[in-house]
């Protein structure tokens, strides 16, 4: 499975990168932590900011190299744990990191150990409809649970001394485990399974796609404007989308990679793979063709419709 650390990406949704990353503080806190004096009494939880992953690529499936785990977490930072964290402390990292939704930034939050079902449409702060930690419901209907026992967080130390926006940790006490975050994911990748990926967030879908396979559901979602899977042989061009339809043609893009989801940055490292280029069109008018079929641009050789007032989007014709 192709690795997701699309800048874009990690700063707005869960990647399996983040995913990674978050799952190998849990594990070197499980490792370590006795090592340095730290008793894990609670639920054990991680986390790593979208900001901290740094490669802004998409790591086709296969070997995964020292200097590629270099390329994804840079910086010096170490995995750090932080005992006894209060449910309600909890919950507000948990929003913080939802806050930007669905603007890229990088206090975006990616989680292990912990399941979140959020409405992005509410107000920041309060987004989170349901948070289950370690399969305890911590958060129903959008109401913390009492009665809960604290978490203990393993993270890196930017975050543990309240960086990026997360000033909920500042009150506490943190204790550095002596390995780098980038030595962190190094370890988990050797016994990883990266034929699948755990899935920590849940957004309220509201507008399913519909697949597009016949000729004519494909003749249809033309006219619609939502794209279908590339095929072998198809002729290099430029695939337009129409921005209300940007998520069905990632759908469609991943389906054929083998991904359960793709945002635009990772419809972009897919369709380049194949000779394409993915862009987003601001007017139905402007949406040309999306392979031969018309007249070409004579500047940039690419398909246009009739409907685009015979002018290209390169604006030379």
């Amino acid at each position: 499975m192709p690795l997701n650390g699309v800048r874009a990406d990690v700063r707005t949704r869960e990647t399996n990168v983040g995913n990674l990353l978050a799952d190998s503080f849990v594990e070197t806190a499980q490792n370590r932590a006795a090592e340095f004096g730290v008793t894990l009494a609670g639920p054990l939880v991680g986390l790593q900011n979208g900001g901290g992953i740094r490669n802004d690529s998409l790591i086709p499936a296969g070997p995964i190299t020292l200097l590629d785990t270099f390329d994804i977490a840079p910086f010096s930072n170490f995995v750090s744990v932080i005992e006894d964290v209060a449910p309600a402390d909890l919950l507000a990292a948990v929003e913080h990191g939802l806050e930007a939704v669905p603007d890229p930034e990088g206090f975006f939050a990616q989680w292990s150990g912990l399941v979140v079902t959020y409405d992005a449409s509410q107000a920041p702060g309060d987004r989170v409809v349901s948070l289950t930690v370690n399969g305890t419901p911590y958060v129903v209907g959008g109401e913390l649970q009492g009665g809960l026992q604290p978490v203990d967080l393993a993270t890196i130390d930017f975050l543990a001394t309240g960086n990026d926006g997360y000033d909920m940790f500042e009150p506490y006490s943190f204790t550095q485990l002596g390995t780098s975050y980038q030595q962190s994911l190094a370890n988990i990748l050797a016994t990883a399974d990266l034929s699948a990926d755990s899935v920590e967030y849940q957004p309220r879908e509201t507008r399913p796609c519909a697949p597009a396979s016949s000729r004519s559901s494909q003749a249809a979602a033309e006219r619609k404007n939502v794209a279908h899977p590339f095929r072998s042989g198809t002729e290099t061009g430029v695939l337009h989308v129409w921005a209300d339809r940007q998520k069905c043609v990632c759908r469609s893009l991943a389906a054929s990679a083998g991904l359960a989801s793709a945002s635009l940055g990772v419809c972009r490292s897919l369709a380049a793979s194949a000779g394409h280029d993915v862009r987003t069109a601001r007017r139905r008018s402007l949406i040309p063709r999306i392979s031969g079929g018309g007249p070409a641009c004579a500047a940039c050789r690419r398909g246009w419709s009739r409907t685009a007032r015979r002018r290209c989007r390169c604006r030379t014709t």
